[in-house]
């Protein structure tokens, strides 16, 4: 059976993520644990436990008897200077996936004794004069903070105005490195160092998988126009098949709305092993609209999502998927830009990080015990 994230570590991570925020910057410390217990629903000692964790990354200070305050960054000693970073999100796509990242990210900073400057929009979805705008004003003030260095999680949807922001920044002489994908269209890299998880392998993996299940017939599954880091999933799993010989469908990669009941009923005409989703999201609700369909999964066809967010374990059947290590990620970026702050005439570079499969009951299988 598949293992749930541990309550405690989605507790912290919430938590690492309003802090970096600035949520408490106010009360300059957080609820007291009998109001995160209400809260989170759930017991004073999973709070205790995922405070710890907050501790032990030094992101809070526990006082006996007074509270859990986050931990202000020592000013005293000269030879830790405080520098500060922006996170520059001009939309919340994918919006867990990059909460995990982003919240790592702002442990590690603070561990280097970095403060973080958010700059995600408000609304949980901007229209695109709204994300442009926004972005425009994040970059000018970060360039007035004169931060030292910016990470960017490009928006897809943005194309050239991406690179806009990613120039301006640059040419105010502040550092960028991009997360998950670059500015430039798959497989061509652009001007800028990109941290992410290695796509093309991830892609290759699941359907390395699939294939030693017995799959012959795969489809890959995307709603959208797909962004570099799906292209280069794609290419993954063609890399897999003509590894194996396998003649390449002209109709591997399908786009359409998985919510629509027709679209997947002409994926189900083709009688495909398994759908590969772009992913998580997209193969949940892929799921929902198989279960009104009443076609059996894993049964029938077998279904893969990619990322490994919260939401791939509540599903049912449980996703089999590709884990983003975001922590890894998160020091990749970070090394990546203290060395282009020390070094601006390094070339720039795509840092991954090696994918890890999640096998769970979706496809079919289940984890070796």
């Amino acid at each position: 059976m598949s293992q749930s994230e541990p309550k405690h570590q989605a507790i912290s991570r919430t938590l690492r993520l309003e802090i970096a925020a600035g949520k408490f910057i106010d009360q300059g410390k957080l609820p007291s644990e009998a109001k995160l217990v209400l809260r989170f629903g759930t017991s004073r000692p999973t709070i205790a436990r995922a405070l710890r964790t907050l501790e032990e990354d030094q992101l809070v200070e526990r006082r006996a008897g007074s509270g859990t305050y986050v931990k202000e960054l020592d000013t005293r000693d000269p030879n830790k200077s405080i520098h500060e970073v922006g996170l520059l999100m001009p939309d919340l796509e994918d919006k867990e996936i990059f909460q995990l990242i982003w919240g790592e990210i702002a442990t590690v900073a603070r561990t280097h004794h970095f403060s973080v400057m958010w700059g995600a929009p408000a609304k949980a979805k901007p229209s695109l004069e709204e994300m442009e705008a926004h972005g425009h004003k994040i970059c000018q003030e970060f360039i007035e903070r004169r931060v030292s260095g910016v990470f960017f999680a490009p928006s897809h949807k943005l194309h050239e105005i991406n690179q806009q922001f990613a120039e301006t920044l640059r040419k105010a002489g502040i550092p960028v490195v991009l997360l998950d994908k670059d500015l430039v269209a798959f497989p061509a890299h652009g001007d800028f160092d990109v941290a992410s998880i290695d796509n093309i392998a991830g892609g290759h993996l699941l359907t390395e998988h699939m294939w030693k299940l017995g799959c012959r017939k795969f489809f890959f599954v995307t709603q959208s126009k797909p962004a570099a880091t799906i292209c280069a999933r794609i290419f993954g799993v063609r890399e897999s098949l003509i590894q194996h010989g396998q003649s390449i469908d002209p109709g591997l990669a399908r786009f359409g709305n998985v919510a629509d009941s027709v679209f997947v009923k002409q994926l189900l005409t083709d009688k495909p092993d398994v759908l590969l989703c772009s992913n998580d999201e997209t193969a949940a609700n892929l799921l929902q609209t198989l279960a009104r369909l009443r076609v059996s999964v894993p049964q029938e066809v077998r279904v893969t999502g990619f990322d490994d967010v919260k939401l791939a374990q509540l599903v049912n059947p449980p996703l089999t998927t590709v884990q983003q290590p975001s922590r890894k990620i998160a020091q990749i970026a970070f090394g990546a830009m203290l060395e282009r702050q020390n070094n601006a005439l390094l070339p720039p570079r795509h840092l991954m990080i090696a994918p890890r499969l999640v096998i769970r009951e979706s496809c079919g299988t289940y984890p070796s015990a």
